[in-house]
């Protein structure tokens, strides 16, 4: 079950991740630095969820 749960954790994680990038393209239209750090944040949450799931594998 804990396999399982952590598959689903990494998918989730790379979701986030994914999603952080359109988001910057949308909400970082004005500025670069904006766009930057919305990237950073949904990156850094992505992989801490994937990273969650690494360790219950």
């Amino acid at each position: 079950m804990a396999t399982v749960l952590g598959v689903i954790l990494i998918v989730a994680g790379a979701a986030i991740a994914a999603t952080g990038r359109l988001t910057a393209r949308t909400y970082g239209r004005d500025s670069a630095g904006r766009r930057i750090g919305i990237w950073l944040l949904f990156f850094a949450t992505g992989v801490g969820v994937a990273s969650a799931g690494f360790a219950l594998i």
